[in-house]
């Protein structure tokens, strides 16, 4: 029989993490910070924010779910929809902290994880360095 090595699955689990931790952050901090320019400039009413969060939800889910399964040639969906925790741990918080709506929170919370799978998928499809059994 062939013995499979596990000496480098540590490395590539850590870096999978790294990616995807340091991508949610950057990516909720631009993108908040370019729809909050753009709710002052316009001087759009705040009944808009949960919209623009929503906004925000996806197209952060759809960051983090590319770069963190880039290089990944299998197992797109499930690296792509567990690369969103970060990005629903913060909207926990801000359902709680901030007081917005539950339901806004299952249609984000819907949203992040389809659009995390989706992306995965597709970016592990297009990528062919690294094959996960």
């Amino acid at each position: 029989m062939k013995k499979v090595s596990t000496s480098g699955s540590k490395n590539i689990l850590l870096v999978y993490i790294l990616k995807v931790v340091i991508t949610a952050i950057l990516s909720i901090l631009l993108f908040t910070y370019i729809f909050g320019k753009i709710t002052y400039k316009f001087d759009l009413d705040l009944k808009y924010d949960n919209y623009f969060a929503m906004i925000i939800c996806v197209l952060c889910a759809a960051i983090t779910a590319f770069i963190s399964v880039l290089g990944f040639k299998n197992n797109g969906l499930i690296l792509g929809a567990a690369a969103q925790v970060p990005l629903l741990f913060y909207s926990i918080l801000n359902v709680i902290f901030n007081g917005s709506s539950l339901l806004f929170f299952i249609i984000k919370a819907v949203l992040v994880i389809c659009t995390g799978m989706l992306i995965g998928h597709i970016t592990s499809q297009k990528s062919g360095r690294l094959r996960i059994k």
